[in-house]
């Protein structure tokens, strides 16, 4: 690796700025580069601008002589199929990077994005605004109460009344967030901290259903792991973290939330020498579903996926960085997938409402949004067994009560009981009472593990998605 490449490698990675993610598999409609040019780009940040629907996109250009950034921006009118040319926005002679693009109004618009003021490591996040997204008024740094420099990585969230909310990093310390009540001129100084300890690439985004907001980051190095923390009070947040994808060596996490509520966060993640871009999904942002990986490729990287919503329940666009040249770090090009269809899990809310002394137990389990009208079979364990795999032999099973029940019980291991195949109400989150007449000896307080599957082959989930205890 020459001296160049080197140093160009050892400030993506002082940034956090994950440089790792496995390039394109199947490419789906409108797959593919912005812009194909010879120049590094990075980190997209995506909006949808209204009233009109089009795409405004902005991302950092780096300078492979200097290694600084500048930043560009580039328009849709076409749901993401179609792009503008590229156009300089923020191109001083400072390195001006890591691009937090919103939407403040009708014709206005604001960037956060960090700037090294003097050119040797002086950080700070910085605020330019627009009315037309190609001519900008930078308004300097913001205040978040420090009084040295090292803010950096700022991720922003428009509230529904308007306030604005920051999640962001200082330079080897923990992450913070920070909310501002003026559109972004002041924020209050609070100094919120998120994370445990050291932590970087902080992104945040809320359910406006419940109010939960969702902080997803990243910790550590060499190997990264990524973790996640819920709450309704944006100053207050839980002192554990909720393990997202660890040991693996996972960067880059983007949350948004998808029609009905679920919580969608984008990443890249290790595979082999190079790195893909996967998600994962959760209702509560604590109980996260399997990994889905979207890109597949065994030479190249992709890196920095940002989803948002396409406008069809459980699609979105998504961009990202996707490597073009032989060696990573040198030619890069944003990526837009124009319709990426999300594969939602069925979550489980199950709480226990009856019991008695024959073993009838009566439940009401809520499934979560988007599998309305779909059928599911259920099962459920008592506390300590664990569910088999796939069924032998992958057959169908006629979908009848009784044949269903026989089958599973006779081959599911581990399984207590198994129950019908049965059909949630359509829209948002649908409600089922299940009874178990079986003779089964429940003591009070016998914990019992949910999961689902559905038309066969029947492969249960190896991890329960739902609990409930006996009353």
């Amino acid at each position: 690796m020459n001296r160049s490449l080197w140093l160009l490698c050892a400030v993506l990675l002082f940034f956090n700025v994950s440089v790792e993610s496995k390039a394109w598999s199947s490419p789906a409609r409108g797959s593919g580069p912005i812009y194909d040019g010879p120049e590094l780009d990075y980190q997209p940040s995506i909006i949808r601008v209204d009233p009109s629907g089009d795409l405004m996109l902005v991302f950092e250009r780096i300078d492979l002589a200097s290694f600084f950034g500048d930043l560009h921006v580039c328009f849709s009118s076409d749901n993401g199929q179609t792009w503008t040319a590229p156009q300089p926005i923020i191109d001083t002679t400072l390195n001006e990077r890591h691009p937090a693009l919103i939407q403040l109004g009708t014709n206005s618009y604001a960037l956060f994005y960090l700037v090294d003021e003097t050119g040797s490591g002086s950080y700070r996040i910085h605020r330019a605004t627009s009315s037309d997204g190609l001519s900008w008024t930078s308004h300097g740094a913001v205040d978040l109460g420090w009084p040295s420099s090292g803010e950096i990585n700022p991720d922003v969230l428009v509230e529904a009344d308007g306030t604005l909310i920051m999640s962001y990093q200082r330079l080897s310390n923990p992450v913070y967030v920070a909310r501002s009540f003026d559109s972004g001129a002041t924020w209050d100084r609070l100094k919120t901290q998120v994370s445990n300890g050291t932590a970087a690439l902080p992104r945040i985004a809320k359910r406006e259903s419940d109010g939960v907001y969702l902080v997803t980051y990243q910790t550590g190095s060499s190997s990264v792991d990524i973790w996640s923390k819920a709450t309704t009070d944006p100053y207050v947040w839980p002192g554990t973290a909720t393990p997202f994808s660890t040991a693996i060596n996972s960067h880059d996490p983007q949350p948004i939330v998808l029609e009905g509520g679920t919580f969608l966060v984008t990443y890249a993640q290790q595979v082999a020498s190079v790195f893909d871009v996967h998600y994962r999904t959760s209702y509560d942002g604590e109980t996260w579903s399997n990994e889905v990986r979207v890109t597949d490729d065994v030479t190249h990287y992709d890196t920095q996926p940002h989803p948002l919503l396409r406008g069809t329940p459980g699609h979105v666009i998504l961009a990202w960085s996707h490597q073009e040249s032989s060696s990573p770090y040198v030619d890069h090009d944003v990526w837009v997938d124009d319709d990426l269809a999300i594969a939602l899990p069925l979550w489980l809310d199950v709480d226990t409402i009856s019991a008695s002394g024959g073993g009838i137990v009566t439940f009401s389990i809520e499934a979560g949004p988007n599998y309305g009208g779909r059928n599911y079979l259920l099962a459920a364990s008592r506390s300590g067994t664990s569910p088999g795999t796939t069924l032998p032999g992958g057959a169908t099973i006629p979908l009848n009560r009784d044949t269903v029940t026989d089958y599973l019980l006779a081959h599911l291991n581990n399984w207590a009981f198994v129950d019908f195949w049965g059909t949630l109400d359509s829209g948002g989150k649908a409600t089922a009472t299940l009874n178990w007449p079986y003779p089964l000896s429940m003591a009070v307080g016998t914990i019992l593990n949910f999961a689902y599957t559905t038309a066969g082959p029947y492969d249960f989930q190896s991890n329960p998605v739902g609990v409930a205890v006996v009353p």
